[in-house]
């Protein structure tokens, strides 16, 4: 259950992350404040936390993938997917 694995990741009680999870939208300091998120950051903060968990250099170079993938130009105009 989603619960119990961010409860588990994040040292808390279930009933402590459900009480503030349900759908609930946050704001990333309101996030912060509920134990919800490690940290507040951009793109390359995020990106070199990513190096470090994955054991790279700091100055590795990465290749960063958007999803989803921009259609061709055929495919927008005939609606295939």
């Amino acid at each position: 259950m989603w619960v119990d694995n961010i409860a588990r990741f994040r040292k808390l009680a279930p009933a402590e992350v459900d009480s503030v999870a349900r759908g609930r939208v946050w704001t990333g300091r309101q996030a912060l404040d509920r134990k919800l998120i490690d940290g507040i950051g951009n793109l390359d903060a995020a990106l070199a936390a990513a190096k470090e968990a994955a054991g790279l250099e700091a100055d590795a170079k990465v290749t960063v993938v958007h999803y989803p993938l921009p259609e061709g130009f055929l495919a927008s105009i005939l609606g295939w997917r």
